[in-house]
């Protein structure tokens, strides 16, 4: 039995997209600046399960929860950043917990199966950031999870655009397993091309469409006590178009990030 990764990458796309928000919107309007560097109140995500260019910077730290209806399990990650991406460069570290329960590919308990994910990333100008990244670098658990969850790299590209008051995040790049088909490709070379769009009406809102170099996702994410507790709450589909499951799956993330 093989089980794809995309709830641990999605997990860590969310707390990425949190900390990108944070670093690329302020204030009740999100064109009053590209940066922030004390972050207190909540963000829409920029991105549902693609990477993006966007990262924190030295104090900021998220925690992300994921889970997908038909699984009945949930996966975490914490991610903490380290570094100035506009004057140097900076990097985020995401530690994953693969399952909350039994319920995992290798039917180990909470904690016994994971991995980490890095993303090395830098400002460029004021709208716009490039990053590095690995996942599942290194993993751990059983041989059978191991085996269906082998590390993903890529690079990711990120661009604000101002649409008067309200914002257009582009992110797209290229990788190898960014969210893990399980070895599997239908693209050349094996690499899987990704692109997102958020589109910002409100810093506290985000209307979400991707395609993850395996799927088309569709999501919608809130910061619904944007004014009081930096939260995240982002609903969606994945794999929109049915390409690859007998129906889309729907996938619920919760993900809470500060900096200081």
């Amino acid at each position: 039995m093989r089980r794809s990764r995309s709830l641990e990458a999605a997990c860590i796309s969310l707390c990425g997209a949190v900390l990108a928000s944070i670093t690329t919107l302020a204030g009740a309007d999100p064109l009053a600046a590209t940066r922030l560097d004390t972050a207190r109140f909540g963000y829409a995500a920029s991105a549902f399960v693609a990477p993006v260019g966007y990262g924190g910077r030295t104090g900021s730290l998220a925690l992300g929860m994921i889970t997908e209806r038909e699984r009945g399990d949930a996966s975490i990650a914490v991610a903490a950043s380290v570094g100035d991406p506009d004057r140097w460069l900076a990097l985020d570290t995401a530690v994953v917990i693969s399952s909350l329960s039994d319920r995992s590919l290798g039917q180990a308990g909470f904690g016994e199966e994971g991995s980490l994910a890095f993303k090395l990333h830098r400002n460029v100008g004021e709208s716009t950031a490039v990053a590095i990244g690995s996942s599942a670098v290194p993993r751990w658990g059983g041989s059978v999870y191991r085996a269906s969850n082998p590390a993903g790299h890529y690079v990711a590209l990120s661009h604000a655009v101002p649409l008067g008051n309200q914002l257009l995040m582009l992110s797209g790049g290229a990788g190898q397993n960014v969210t893990n088909k399980n070895g599997n490709s239908d693209d050349l070379f094996g690499v899987d091309l990704f692109a997102a769009l958020a589109w910002y009406p409100h810093h506290g809102l985000s209307l979400i469409g991707e395609y993850d170099g395996y799927c088309v996702n569709a999501a919608l994410s809130v910061a619904p006590l944007f004014r009081w507790w930096p939260l995240t709450l982002t609903a969606g589909y994945v794999d929109l178009l049915s390409d690859h499951n007998r129906t889309p799956r729907l996938t619920l993330l919760a993900s809470v990030a500060y900096a200081f």
